[in-house]
């Protein structure tokens, strides 16, 4: 093992200990305490992390120019960074949740479910999920909602850390699916009238299936095998989203089918859905912008 090697190792280790002591111990501190020391930790990385919060508010200029004033946008940023915090001990703690008490935690939309329902008797569902709020409380909540999906990850650099977050998302009966390779098993899946769960709102090369569409009113790679996966197997695509209630707790949001209707021209047809895709994400990320994760480069070409 070179030295090379050998460091990645150590701080593959540094950055997994911590994570799982704090993933078997979070359960003796009450709600309160641990979200309050989240939304500590996640102030705290707002301002050590130069790099990603100049990233940030990069972010946000692009995007909201001079329609929000800098505080704002500083205001929006440092949420963004509280959030993504906030969702890690959410995810360590969800272990907690199982089939008795997940309605505490992550409460059922009464038109959200009649939706759900109706299409999944008309065949296969696409979840379209972005980095708003913890959209991984759907892999925790859904198998306990009678709503068993297939969760669609890219492995983690960190190998220990992807073992421990793909044991916490199979909780509820939810399946993980790696995207690499994926999409003959995706289509598979879909065929047999089953669910998937896929983030769009990542910057996708176009080796990787990437497509340039507007995401936020500007140009950004986005990934197109979602449209393409609607497109074969003629699924519904549903966007997902928790809407926040306070107290660590949530409403499962499942909006209406997104509409289109195939021309036949396979290149405008993928383009134009994958764009009534962002869009869907578009609304309720100036919704809800302090729980959009702003520190990715997503308009990066």
């Amino acid at each position: 093992m070179n030295s090379k090697t050998e460091t990645i190792r150590w701080r593959h280790w540094a950055v997994y200990l911590p994570i799982y002591l704090l993933h078997r111990f979070i359960h003796l501190l009450p709600r309160s305490v641990w979200s309050a020391l989240a939304k500590g930790i996640g102030t705290l990385c707002y301002w050590l992390i130069f790099s990603r919060r100049k990233l940030a508010l990069k972010n946000l200029d692009h995007v909201y120019g001079a329609t929000k004033t800098e505080k704002e946008k500083r205001a929006i940023a440092k949420a963004s960074f509280q959030n993504f915090s906030n969702s890690l001990f959410e995810i360590l703690w969800a272990r907690h949740i199982n089939a008795q008490n997940y309605e505490r935690f992550i409460e059922r939309d009464p038109e959200s479910w009649r939706r759900i329902s109706e299409a999944r008797k008309k065949g296969g569902v696409i979840i379209l999920l972005g980095h708003i709020g913890n959209a991984e409380l759907l892999a925790v909540g859904a198998g306990y909602q009678g709503l068993p999906i297939h969760y669609v990850a890219r492995s983690l650099k960190n190998p220990l850390l992807d073992r421990l977050i793909d044991g916490l998302r199979c909780s509820g009966s939810v399946g993980v699916v790696y995207a690499k390779g994926a999409l003959p098993r995706l289509k598979e899946i879909l065929l047999h009238n089953e669910m998937i769960a896929i983030l769009l709102d990542q910057r996708s090369q176009p080796l990787r299936g990437g497509i340039i569409v507007p995401f936020l009113g500007q140009p950004a790679l986005t990934n197109r095998h979602l449209a393409e996966l609607a497109l074969d197997t003629g699924s519904s695509i549903m966007h997902f989203y928790p809407q926040p209630l306070g107290n660590t707790r949530w409403r499962a949001i499942y909006e209406a089918p997104i509409q289109y209707t195939p021309t036949g021209d396979r290149e405008k047809d993928v383009y134009a859905l994958t764009q009534k895709c962002n869009e869907a994400l578009d609304a309720t990320i100036r919704k809800y912008p302090e729980m959009w994760f702003w520190v990715h480069d997503r308009w990066r070409m």
